[in-house]
């Protein structure tokens, strides 16, 4: 995400996309900041290597986080599911 920041806003309970990097192989990071009441939830980061899937990473979704694609995921996703709705804004 080049330029300004990117908002969107993510449903509570649902799976939501807030990166999505595809035949990309620079690396890059993003940092995820959220604004809403309660800032709870999951993140489930996927990363392929080349041509093979990677196996999604999850953990607990906090206020600010910064999520980072290596070389070789040519194909990256993060997806949120918050406890309640929030805005995020990606940077």
């Amino acid at each position: 995400m080049f330029g300004r920041p990117k908002t969107l806003t993510c449903p509570a309970g649902q799976w939501t996309t807030v990166i999505r990097s595809r035949f990309a192989q620079m690396p890059a990071t993003w940092t995820v900041r959220a604004h809403g009441d309660p800032v709870a939830g999951e993140y489930e980061e996927t990363k392929s290597t080349w041509v093979f899937p990677g196996t999604p990473a999850t953990g607990p979704f906090h206020g600010v986080m910064a999520f980072g694609r290596g070389y070789w995921n040519t194909f990256y996703t993060v997806r949120l599911r918050p406890a309640g709705t929030i805005t995020v804004t990606i940077e």
